[in-house]
C-alpha cells in the first residue's frame, strides 16, 4: 500500500499544476472585472472611504469679509469576506487500478474541482452568487447605476424589431450615458448583452450594405470614436430576462478597478491532503472572496427591452 500512497503523492503534486494551466473557455469573470488579489488571505473585510468635494469659488467684492466655504466629505463601505470550500477524494483501490492501467489518476477530479470553484466565482460576478450575500452583480447592479431607456425604432422597440442601425443607436446611447452624467469624466469601454443579442449583432447588415451591425458598431461607436480604442463587447448568460418585465438588458461600464473590482484576496488553491480511515485520500480546496463591488455607480448603465 505504500507504494499507492507514494504514487498518489506524486501524482497530486504535477496534478496540481496542470490544474493551475489547465484554461476554461466557458468562465468569464477574469476577461469581464478587474481582480483585486491584494491583502492577506486571511482578511475579514474589505473597507474602502469615498471623498467628495462641494463648493465652487466666486466673485467677491473689495470689503468682503467672508469667502465661499469649501468642504470635504468621507463615507466609508465595508464588505464581508467569505470563505469558499469544495473537496474531492480518492480510493486507495483506484490509486492501484489507475497506476495499473496508466490512468491520470485523480487528474479529472481535480480539474472539476477547479472547474466548479471558477464557475462558482463566475456566478458570483454575474448574478451575486449563492445565498444572500448582499454582493453586487452586472445582472443587477446598485439602483444609482445609470438607467437608459430604449430608443424608439421604426418597427418597434425591440432588437428583433429593430434595424441594425438601430441597434446601434442603442449603443451609443447607453456609451454616452456616463460621458453625459460626469460631464465628460467617464467612458465607458465594455458593453454586455444577451446571448442572443450577439447572434443578431453578427447576422444583422446595415442598410442596404454587407457590412453586420456587429462590425458597423466596432468601427463606429462613439467610445472609439472619442478614443481611438476598441470597444469590448461580450455575451453573458443572466441578461436575457433581468430587465423590466423579464425583458433582456444590456449593460456598459468601464473596465477599470476604481469603477469595478472583484474582490479575491485568497483565489482557489488546494490545501492539504488528507488520509481517512477509510483507505482513501481526500483534496479540499478553498477560496476567499468579497463578491463583486461595483464602486463608481455612475460610470455603470443598464438598458432594458433588448429581447431578440
Amino acid at each position: 500500500m505504500a507504494l499507492h500512497i507514494g504514487f498518489l503523492e506524486s501524482q497530486i503534486d504535477r496534478i496540481e499544476t496542470e490544474v493551475y494551466e489547465t484554461k476554461y473557455p466557458a468562465i468569464q469573470y477574469p476577461r469581464l472585472v478587474p481582480i483585486d488579489a491584494s491583502g492577506p488571505p486571511w482578511v475579514r473585510s474589505v473597507v474602502r472611504y469615498i471623498s467628495d468635494r462641494v463648493g465652487k469659488a466666486d466673485f467677491i467684492g473689495n470689503s468682503t469679509t467672508t469667502l465661499p466655504m469649501v468642504d470635504v466629505s468621507r463615507t466609508q463601505a465595508e464588505v464581508t469576506v467569505e470563505t469558499a470550500g469544495l473537496m474531492y477524494s480518492v480510493t486507495d483501490q483506484e490509486v492501484a487500478q489507475a497506476q495499473a492501467m496508466g490512468y491520470d489518476l485523480d487528474g479529472e477530479k481535480a480539474r472539476a474541482c477547479r472547474l466548479i470553484a471558477e464557475e462558482t466565482l463566475d456566478d458570483i460576478v454575474i448574478n451575486g452568487g449563492p445565498g444572500n450575500t448582499g454582493w453586487d452583480s452586472l445582472v443587477d447592479p446598485p439602483s444609482d447605476a445609470n438607467t437608459v431607456t430604449i430608443t424608439t425604432g421604426t418597427g418597434g422597440n425591440t432588437w428583433a424589431q429593430k434595424t441594425g442601425q438601430e441597434i446601434a443607436n442603442d449603443i451609443n446611447k447607453i456609451l454616452g450615458s456616463a460621458p453625459e452624467n460626469t460631464k465628460g469624466l467617464e467612458q465607458m469601454d465594455t458593453i454586455c448583452i444577451p446571448m442572443g443579442a450577439f447572434t443578431s449583432l453578427a447576422s444583422r447588415t446595415i442598410g442596404d450594405t454587407s457590412e453586420t451591425a456587429l462590425s458597423f458598431i466596432n468601427r463606429t461607436n462613439v467610445y472609439t470614436a472619442r478614443t481611438g480604442r476598441p470597444l469590448r463587447i461580450f455575451e453573458i448568460p443572466g441578461l436575457e430576462d433581468a430587465g423590466a418585465s423579464n425583458a433582456g438588458r444590456m449593460i456598459a461600464y468601464r473596465m477599470d478597478p476604481n469603477v469595478l473590482r472583484l474582490h479575491l484576496p485568497e483565489p482557489p488553491g488546494f490545501g492539504e491532503r488528507e488520509r481517512t480511515m477509510m483507505r482513501s485520500t481526500v483534496v479540499p480546496m478553498f477560496f476567499r472572496t468579497a463578491g463583486l463591488e461595483i464602486r463608481l455607480p455612475k460610470a455603470f448603465a443598464t438598458m432594458d427591452g433588448i429581447t431578440n
